[in-house]
């Protein structure tokens, strides 16, 4: 048995208010619950865990965020990305925005945010999300 391992939400009234527990493992489990429960509403209360103290916690939500199964976009997912892209502390957290935005949200309005990535970004992996990015948006300009 893991004595360590976080509670799980057994209904999504405990997996909304896990959101703000002090625990960062409790946080991630939760937003795990929500992702796994599927829908906006559900992806949506992750939009706080974004700027959450925990690389971890922020890296899922962005992801959990940016990711639209069954076509279901959550309201303003792309200036939420744009901004981890571009303020968050953590490399991670930013290349998982830029990925999720070049590949979800590829769009011909965003060949100039990926082209200001390009021209300051000193992250080789993150210059190289940038690269497709822009690449995928100008795929639709036409």
């Amino acid at each position: 048995m893991h004595q360590n391992r976080p509670p799980q939400p057994g209904n999504r009234r405990e997996a909304l208010d896990g959101l703000v527990d002090g625990r960062w493992a409790v946080r991630l489990a939760c937003a795990r619950w929500l992702h796994a429960e599927g829908g906006v509403a559900s992806r949506q209360a992750l939009a706080p865990l974004t700027r959450d103290p925990k690389r971890e916690v922020r890296q899922f939500a962005t992801l959990a965020i940016g990711w639209s199964p069954g076509g279901e976009a959550v309201p303003d997912a792309v200036p939420l990305l744009m901004e981890r892209a571009l303020d968050d502390p953590s490399p991670r957290v930013r290349r998982t925005a830029v990925q999720v935005l070049a590949y979800g949200h590829a769009h011909p309005d965003l060949r100039g945010f990926f082209q200001g990535l390009l021209d300051v970004e000193t992250d080789p992996k993150l210059h190289r999300l940038a690269g497709i990015g822009l690449w995928l948006s100008g795929r639709d300009a036409s």
